[in-house]
């Protein structure tokens, strides 16, 4: 029996501005290292979101993604394809090779594309909760994950890409690099183009002494209340907290976390 999934809409449906007319190119595209049907879906729902492809299903029996858009749509979701379909071993060569895992589009809005294969990230929950992190902290409309790859897709401006790859340099590490400062890890604020007096500034603190969660949850709670930032997010695994804010709030953020540390 010819069994076909088609993939469900996981995410609102971007739809491409571009007349139906011009809708006439066709692609099959056969997976060669992706074995699951699970996996299957997770590359189809990026290619379907970044790449604003309407007319797009799987086709398990013969491990093949279809696709139907423009010539533009294609070459993006082609692009894409050749990054997800990889064997689960290349991650850390794919990582470092980081010129290839961007593309930039014409346009004005959202014309960078971005694929981050983290390195020392375990397990789908803790993918989730950078993806959460660096989603809220860039407002970038469309982030997706790949679970098999370790692997966050961006699509937005060129701004919002760099304080992406800012924020992934500085959560995706482990308990061990955290405790030991590393190169690049600086306690310097992230200053985001902005009017001045703005939610422009970014930081990064690390708690590798806290022990539970729950405490970790405590602390971040009592800094939201008494700063007033908007935008505060844990990361569990490395015991991180990353606050976006004013500079004074980002300041006060600092003193506080250093009178809990003493």
């Amino acid at each position: 029996m010819n069994a076909r999934f088609v993939v469900p809409l996981l995410f609102p449906l971007i739809v491409s501005a571009q007349p139906a007319a011009q809708e006439n190119v066709h692609r099959t595209l056969y997976f060669k290292h992706t074995g699951s049907v699970q996996h299957f879906q997770e590359i189809a729902t990026v290619i379907r979101a970044i790449a604003d492809i309407r007319q797009l299903s799987v086709d398990a029996t013969v491990k093949a993604l279809l696709l139907h858009g423009t010539a533009g749509q294609i070459g993006l979701a082609e692009w894409l394809f050749s990054r997800m379909d990889q064997a689960p071993n290349r991650q850390s060569q794919l990582g470092q090779d980081m010129a290839r895992q961007e593309l930039r589009l014409s346009g004005e809005d959202e014309n960078v594309v971005r694929v981050f294969y983290l390195a020392n990230t375990e397990g789908a929950q803790n993918l989730q909760e950078i993806a959460t992190l660096v989603r809220s902290m860039t407002d970038v409309r469309r982030l997706f994950t790949y679970t098999a790859l370790n692997a966050i897709t961006l699509r937005g401006s060129a701004e919002q890409i760099r304080l992406a790859e800012w924020l992934v340099k500085q959560v995706d590490l482990s308990i061990d690099q955290v405790a030991v400062p590393q190169p690049g890890l600086t306690p310097d604020p992230y200053r985001y183009p902005g009017p001045d007096g703005g939610e422009n500034f970014l930081r990064v603190f690390y708690l590798p002494q806290i022990e539970t969660r729950q405490h970790l949850q405590e602390i971040a709670a009592h800094v939201r209340t008494t700063t007033a930032v908007r935008r505060l997010f844990t990361y569990n695994a490395i015991r991180a907290m990353a606050v976006r804010g004013t500079v004074e709030q980002i300041a006060l953020a600092d003193r506080m976390i250093r009178e809990r540390q003493r």
